[in-house]
C-alpha cells in the first residue's frame, strides 16, 4: 500500500479564501518593508533635499573637460576630470558636484547655466543673445558626502566662488570656479552666441546665495572676479551635509545673479 504523507499546510490555507488572505498579507508586508527601507535611507541621507530655482531642468551632458582656468583664460567646458557618484551611492568624503543622476539638475558637473530674463525661459548651457538682453545665471553647488557622515570631516570648509570673466567676442564662454580648503576645485561654464561682438556686465545687487536655510546677498565685488565666501547658513565658507535641527537638508545651494549683454566697444 502506498503511504500518504499528511499535508503540513493548514486546512484554512487550502481554501480559496485562505489563499486570498495569504496573498494580501504578503503584499502588505512587502509594501511595508519597502516604505520602511525608504524611510531609513531618507534618514541616512542618501536622498537629496536640494533647494530649487525656477526654470531648472535636468542636463546630462557636462561638455568637454577643460584645463584649469585663470580669471581671464576660460574657454568653456568643465573640470577637472574626477571620480563620480550617484544618488544611491554618494561620496564617502567631502567633494563638490560629482553626482551624475541628480533628479533635479541631472549631471552636477554641469552646474553653470544661463537663461534670458523672460517669463517661461529655462536654464541651459548655450544661449543666443543680442545686445540689451538681460540674463540670469544659476550655479548649483552640492557637497556629495553622504548625509550619514555629517560632521566636521564631511563638511566643506572655506568654500568660495569666483567668476571667470570673458573677453569681448561673438561667442563668449561664461564660467565660474568653486574652491575650498578640503575639496578639489571645480569649474564649469556656458556659451553665449551673438552675431556681433559683445561683452557682459554684472548687475550690482543681483547676486544671491540660496540654501534651505535662507538667501544671502553676495557682495558686488563678486562681479569683478573676486573670490567670495559662501556657506550654508551664512557667508562663512562652511558647507555641511545632513539635516539641521528643523529637518531641512544641507549641502546643496544655488548662487544666482544677473548680467546684461552689451555691444563691444
Amino acid at each position: 500500500m502506498t503511504e500518504v504523507t499528511p499535508s503540513k499546510i493548514p486546512a484554512w490555507l487550502r481554501t480559496w479564501w485562505g489563499r486570498l488572505v495569504a496573498v494580501f498579507t504578503t503584499l502588505t508586508l512587502v509594501v511595508g518593508a519597502g516604505a520602511a527601507t525608504f524611510q531609513i535611507l531618507d534618514y541616512l541621507g542618501w536622498y537629496s533635499r536640494p533647494v530649487t530655482v525656477e526654470g531648472t531642468e535636468r542636463l546630462t551632458n557636462p561638455g568637454p573637460v577643460s584645463e584649469a582656468p585663470s580669471v581671464n583664460t576660460f574657454n568653456g567646458g568643465y573640470g577637472p576630470e574626477r571620480d563620480t557618484f550617484t544618488m544611491e551611492k554618494p561620496a564617502p568624503y567631502a567633494v563638490l558636484n560629482s553626482i551624475t543622476n541628480n533628479p533635479y539638475v541631472g549631471d552636477e558637473r554641469n552646474f553653470f547655466r544661463v537663461r534670458l530674463d523672460e517669463e517661461g525661459t529655462t536654464y541651459g548651457d548655450s544661449l543666443n543673445v543680442v545686445p540689451g538682453d538681460v540674463l540670469w545665471v544659476s550655479m548649483y553647488l552640492a557637497n556629495n558626502a553622504a548625509d550619514n557622515l555629517a560632521g566636521p570631516s564631511a563638511t566643506i570648509h572655506g568654500l568660495t566662488v569666483r567668476l571667470l570673466l570673458p573677453d569681448s567676442a561673438s561667442d563668449i564662454p561664461l564660467g565660474a570656479m568653486v574652491e575650498a580648503k578640503n575639496a578639489t576645485a571645480i569649474w564649469n561654464g556656458a556659451m553665449l552666441h551673438s552675431q556681433v561682438p559683445i561683452n557682459v556686465q554684472f548687475i550690482n545687487g543681483s547676486a544671491l546665495f540660496q540654501t534651505n536655510q535662507g538667501e544671502f546677498a553676495v557682495s558686488d565685488s563678486f562681479g569683478s572676479g573676486e573670490a567670495m565666501l559662501v556657506g550654508q547658513t551664512q557667508l562663512d565658507g562652511e558647507f555641511p551635509v545632513g539635516v539641521d535641527s528643523e529637518g531641512r537638508g544641507q549641502g546643496t545651494a544655488y548662487l544666482i545673479y544677473k548680467l546684461v549683454v552689451a555691444a563691444a566697444d
